[in-house]
């Protein structure tokens, strides 16, 4: 479903779509990983939260630090940053 209002396009995500993420995992071995990965769709947003729908996201330092387990103030792995 594509909704089209003053040149602003969204399109909606098919009801069946998982969504696609980045996971700081930990390895068997101790090491940490960024992986992406797929999730479950998430429920319907309630009346007062939106979705959007990100075409494309970057990692920034902070997340870096936290692969390499130098940023203290993270989750323990698995976690999405």
């Amino acid at each position: 479903m594509e909704i089209v209002k003053e040149n602003i396009s969204i399109t909606m995500p098919s009801e069946n779509a998982d969504l696609r993420c980045i996971v700081l995992q930990q390895s068997f071995t101790g090491n940490r990983q960024l992986k992406v990965t797929s999730i479950p769709k998430l429920l319907p947003p309630a009346e007062n939260e939106v979705l959007i729908n990100v075409k494309a996201c970057g990692v920034n330092f902070l997340d870096v630090l936290a692969r390499y387990g130098v940023y203290e103030d993270t989750s323990k792995p698995p976690f999405v940053p």
